[in-house]
């Protein structure tokens, strides 16, 4: 969709997205914008297996692919990217750091920056404001910031913010697959303005995000098998783990970013954007990332040493199944590194008030905790496993976490 938008009025949306904080801004228009690609990704999405892994995908599909017809008032859709900020202060570094020889569990690094809910939220009420203020009173908005049945991904991909990498993630220019991205559905008939992004941002012959994938979940087409994502079974997956589950979810506490840390062309917009949150997390993790040693993998910790050879015939054994593999390294990243049975020891009130306002409230503290007790066997060997389980079950009282023990291998 080529962008029809005079010189005069790019202008006018570049100057909104620095007066805002966003990185970029586009607008598409209910009059002028096809949505059939949507459709065409989400049956993608469902052809791969995909199917009740997010239900809430199942239900809303209607809504998904149309987002105008949901909102026959809206005549403009501004599609925009922002770039996450540093949180010096973030709560989670006072969960306890991982220790030398013992396991340990892994958070995102994306987790410990400000929340790109409200960071993004922010954002939108800027833009709000700025092309609607007082003069406006009765125009109707609806800001998205991940939060609503919306595909920001491919909406962003219609306004031409960036290409989709092999990754399945947007790469923009200059952030590639580090940016968020927000909506915002308006009244107000808007010019629209569609942008070209460069063709430098294509993968060409990398393939860097589908080789370091811990449990091989991206396929050739960017699209993710979804219930073999790390991410998946930390954050979404309920309820208990099974072995073979918690071979794949490795030491991985919250989160997984690899299919991003590695990314040769992420290395600038990285570590400019975590060198603030690097630098405050350091002392916490300086033991942790001493013993990860510079060829450790993406995923693992402080205190792999301690289990290296148990995990790694766990995982060996493991592979066939597209699980787990400690022997695998994937690309180095800036994850933050946790004490996994500290982290179980910890009274769950305790853990709830410091994960309160980050992304791992999404998760809640029982899920992290049983997330921790799989990153404390996958680094254990089967006598440690064995020595440990009744003493370490008896910490919890919910099922998620005690049959999680119980499954052990």
């Amino acid at each position: 969709m080529p962008t029809d938008t005079p010189p005069e009025q790019a202008s006018v949306y570049r100057d909104l997205a620095a007066r805002c904080g966003a990185n970029q801004i586009a607008c598409l228009k209910a009059d002028s914008c096809s949505m059939a690609p949507l459709k065409q990704r989400l049956d993608a999405w469902r052809q791969a297996g995909n199917v009740g892994a997010l239900p809430y995908l199942d239900s809303w599909s209607a809504i998904l692919t149309d987002p105008f017809a949901a909102r026959p008032w809206a005549r403009s859709l501004l599609v925009l990217s922002f770039s996450p900020q540093p949180d010096p202060a973030s709560p989670l570094l006072q969960l306890p750091p991982a220790r030398p020889g013992h396991p340990a569990a892994t958070i995102a690094r994306y987790a410990l920056r400000v929340d790109y809910h409200r960071h993004g939220q922010t954002i939108l009420d800027q833009l709000r404001y700025a092309i609607a203020g007082d003069n406006s009173p009765d125009a109707q908005f609806d800001a998205c910031v991940d939060s609503k049945p919306v595909m920001e991904k491919e909406l962003a991909l219609l306004a031409g913010l960036g290409v989709r990498g092999r990754n399945g993630l947007l790469r923009t220019p200059g952030h590639s697959c580090q940016a968020h991205l927000a909506v915002l559905f308006s009244s107000l008939d808007l010019a629209q303005h569609v942008l070209t992004p460069p063709t430098s941002l294509h993968c060409g012959d990398c393939h860097a995000c589908i080789t370091n994938c811990p449990t091989h979940a991206i396929g050739k087409d960017g699209i993710l098998t979804v219930r073999k994502c790390r991410s998946w079974l930390a954050n979404e997956k309920r309820g208990p783990l099974s072995w073979l589950e918690q071979l794949a979810l490795g030491p991985t506490l919250f989160a997984c970013s690899t299919c991003t840390s590695c990314c040769p062309d992420d290395s600038a917009s990285a570590s400019a954007s975590a060198s603030a949150s690097a630098s405050a997390s350091a002392s916490a993790s300086a033991s942790a990332s001493a013993s990860a040693g510079a060829g450790a993998s993406a995923g693992a910790s402080a205190g792999a040493s301690a289990g290296a050879s148990a995990s790694a015939s766990a995982g060996a054994s493991a592979s066939a199944n597209n699980t787990y593999d400690a022997r695998r390294p994937a690309a180095p990243h800036g994850d933050y590194a946790v004490d996994a049975e500290e982290l179980l020891r910890m009274p769950s009130a305790e853990l709830s008030r410091l994960i309160a306002g980050t992304a791992l409230d999404h998760a809640g503290a029982t899920q992290l905790k049983r997330n921790a007790a799989a990153a404390f066997a996958v680094q254990s060997s089967p006598e440690q496993r064995r020595a440990r389980q009744t003493e370490l079950a008896a910490l919890s009282n919910s099922p998620a976490v005690t049959q999680t023990i119980a499954n052990w291998g």
